[in-house]
């Protein structure tokens, strides 16, 4: 009965949270806002259509995790702690940190290429904040470890 109050049944409501606020501000931005602009609009809809990504999956796994028997939950949870799979997870998050920073790299240099300097700072300036990041994580998990 442990694994039914594990970490994903609060990752799940919280998705149900932010999906909730995220339809409710994009609806009542798009509709009570006057002197709107096409883009505004577009917007709006993507907020709302992201918040409702997020709703439905959060209920969809709320609703999962409640009619699950205990049993299997509990090898899933086994299964999730298992080293090898630890392992997986985080060299999958690895090589996704690397594209992102090559793709950032990227993006800095055809906005610069474009004559668009101000995106070109932006970019930059995340690619700085995940330099931060990272050695700030390093000196905190070799503390840790």
């Amino acid at each position: 009965m442990l694994c039914k109050f594990s970490y994903s049944r609060t990752m799940y409501w919280m998705m149900t949270a932010v999906g909730f606020v995220s339809v409710v501000f994009g609806l009542v931005s798009q509709f009570a806002l006057t002197g709107r602009t096409h883009d505004f609009d577009m917007l709006m809809g993507m907020v709302t259509g992201f918040g409702s990504v997020m709703l439905i999956g959060g209920v969809i796994g709320l609703v999962r995790r409640r009619f699950t028997p205990a049993e299997k939950l509990r090898r899933e949870e086994i299964e999730k702690n298992d080293e090898r799979n630890k392992l997986i997870t985080a060299l999958t998050f690895q090589a996704c940190a690397i594209a992102a920073v090559v793709s950032m790299a990227a993006m800095a240099f055809v906005f610069v290429g474009l004559g668009y300097r101000v995106p070109a700072y932006i970019t930059v300036g995340g690619l700085y904040v995940s330099f931060v990041t990272m050695l700030l994580a390093g000196r905190i998990y070799r503390k840790k470890i």
